[in-house]
């Protein structure tokens, strides 16, 4: 099917103009047709699964790492899961090469915002703050951001000027 569709393509796919692609699947359980995008995902162009629910134990992540979306609320409805838990979540956030990034999902359909959705997460399987700071971190790194590792410095910053105001609240009240 991705052949076919690289012929479809005006230019082929592997002529993309440098625009980065998102290719939605694993929101069913489809082993072989993830397999089949992440072994062609460098010469296409792809650079991140979306909406992805399921994926396969034997996969290959490409080289230089592979973003991944998941939509917590609309994962569970369509995994059929009766808790969060049961997400794997937990399993990709570990992988060494997976640049993990939380979203939502139609808000009017699913009432979920991306606060909403990393609260289910933290609860679901005990997140510190710093998981999901490094959650926050993984996204900004498989961004479509032209430079994601200044949008990353930027975030950094932002985050020790933060902290830095949390630290003088702190130190206020016990004065």
């Amino acid at each position: 099917a991705l052949e076919e569709e690289q012929n479809r393509s005006p230019g082929g796919a592997t002529e993309n103009r440098g625009l980065p692609i998102t290719v939605h699947t694993g929101e069913i359980r489809d082993d072989d047709e993830v397999i089949q995008i992440l072994s062609r995902a460098e010469r296409l162009g792809i650079k991140r699964l979306g909406h992805c629910c399921f994926m396969p134990t034997n996969f290959q992540v490409p080289e230089g790492g592979f973003g991944i979306e998941i939509c917590p609320t609309s994962n569970l409805v369509a995994m059929q899961l009766d808790d969060l838990k049961y997400h794997h979540f937990d399993t990709m956030r570990k992988h060494p090469h997976l640049r993990l990034s939380v979203n939502t999902d139609d808000r009017g359909l699913f009432n979920c915002s991306l606060t909403s959705e990393l609260q289910d997460l933290a609860t679901a399987f005990d997140l510190t703050w710093d998981d999901i700071v490094q959650l926050q971190r993984s996204a900004i790194l498989s961004s479509f951001h032209p430079s994601p590792k200044d949008l990353l410095a930027t975030f950094e910053h932002e985050l020790l000027k933060e902290n830095s105001s949390n630290n003088l609240a702190a130190e206020n009240d016990l004065n």
